[in-house]
């Protein structure tokens, strides 16, 4: 009887060696984020799938807040996206997709049309080291204090969004109407840590796959600037 409790020992001690070793592996191909690239980075990481995240359309989160101050929905001709979602990693840091990443050209061009987008609000925004992705720049609003609370007093620290170097993908911080619309046309979801480590409508949105596709991440971010620098105290909810 011991020995066989000794073999299975042994068997599930393997098991979960070589399933670390695989999905250490898999989560560092990612590419670093905003916790350490290394071993240390992973088991943190770990901890939060395990034990701290949450649904990627659970849209419950944030509902309760549409229509409320500070609400706005600017995004409400959106289309529906076409074909299937692409697969995204479970692994909460790095928030990543692993299937539909966009081409080089196309990406060039979103950061292109981000940049324009930037230029047109340069009142408003600017680009800036990220607060939330390691050796990413980041939209940040330029004087964050009077914009809106969800995105202010959060851990983006005035963030409005970024763009994922390795998937072509982005995060952008949407109004909760506009993050509902987004989720059910297929644009994107949630990430998996919101009220958490984010604000609630911190939201990936897939990697554009054609220039036209572009376009529309492009009204989202022009969208997520409007939201995050909206006074609430000033002006009611659209």
């Amino acid at each position: 009887m011991r020995s066989v409790i000794v073999a299975v020992t042994a068997l599930v001690l393997l098991a979960v060696s070589a399933w670390t070793v695989w999905d250490y592996r898999s989560w560092y191909d990612l590419g670093p984020a905003g916790v350490p690239h290394n071993f240390q980075g992973w088991l943190q990481v770990t901890e939060w799938r395990l034990f701290n995240s949450n649904g990627a359309f659970d849209e419950s989160v944030f509902s309760g807040r549409i229509g409320k101050p500070g609400d706005n929905a600017l995004l409400k001709d959106l289309p529906k996206r076409v074909g299937e979602r692409p697969v995204v990693d479970p692994h909460p840091i790095p928030h990543r997709q692993i299937t539909q990443r966009s081409e080089q050209d196309i990406r060039k061009y979103l950061h292109e049309r981000f940049d324009a987008v930037v230029g047109e609000n340069s009142d408003v925004v600017e680009w800036g080291p990220s607060h939330v992705e390691n050796g990413t720049d980041g939209i940040l609003l330029k004087n964050p204090d009077p914009g809106n609370p969800s995105i202010v007093k959060t851990r983006v620290w005035g963030e409005v969004g970024h763009i994922h170097s390795v998937d072509g993908s982005l995060h952008l911080v949407l109004s909760p109407s506009d993050t509902k619309t987004v989720i059910d046309a297929g644009w994107g979801e949630m990430y998996r840590m919101v009220g958490q480590r984010a604000p609630l409508t911190y939201t990936l949105i897939y990697a554009p796959r054609t220039m036209e596709e572009v376009e529309l991440a492009t009204k989202m971010l022009q969208a997520a600037i409007g939201y995050s620098s909206y006074m609430p105290n000033k002006t009611a909810a659209k």
